[in-house]
């Protein structure tokens, strides 16, 4: 269960409250590797890619692939928050995910974003309103407008 009060205060930690959303915190808090014992714990049950942009994104975004897998997983730079899609784009419930994936995540105490939640509105005080896949994931207005047009 995410505690939105908690991702609200990081969120708030993260961008400030400047009129414009700031992301050089990004690649501050990559280089300081977050998720090293997620990701080491990862590679023994996936191959691993690293897609993360920081020019559009504040995750580190990784393709998981293995014999019956094959997802994004974003984990949020912001918090120890995560969410995963599909290799269409689609995003995908904490019920669709594969419970080796889930376990790991919940160990490491990272919490997965459900599908309905990522466009909940969260404030940056000065610069407004965000859906919470913009703040937490990635702000590529290409990507987000895929998202949030998804049929199922």
């Amino acid at each position: 269960m995410i505690d939105w009060e908690k991702v609200q205060r990081d969120v708030n930690e993260a961008y400030g409250d400047g009129e414009t959303l700031d992301y050089r915190f990004a690649a501050l808090r990559l280089a300081r590797r977050p998720y090293a014992a997620l990701i080491g714990e990862l590679l023994r049950e996936f191959w691993i890619y690293d897609t993360t942009e920081l020019d559009t994104d504040v995750a580190q975004t990784l393709a998981l692939r293995n014999d019956k897998t094959d997802v994004c997983l974003r984990l949020s730079l912001i918090g120890p928050y995560a969410s995963l899609s599909d290799k269409d784009g689609r995003f995908i419930s904490s019920a669709q995910s594969s419970p080796r994936l889930l376990n790991i995540l919940k160990s490491h105490e990272v919490g997965l974003i459900d599908p309905e939640d990522l466009f909940r509105q969260l404030n940056v005080a000065g610069a407004g309103d965000f859906d919470a896949y913009v703040l937490l994931f990635s702000f590529d207005d290409d990507a987000h407008y895929q998202f949030h047009n998804l049929d199922g």
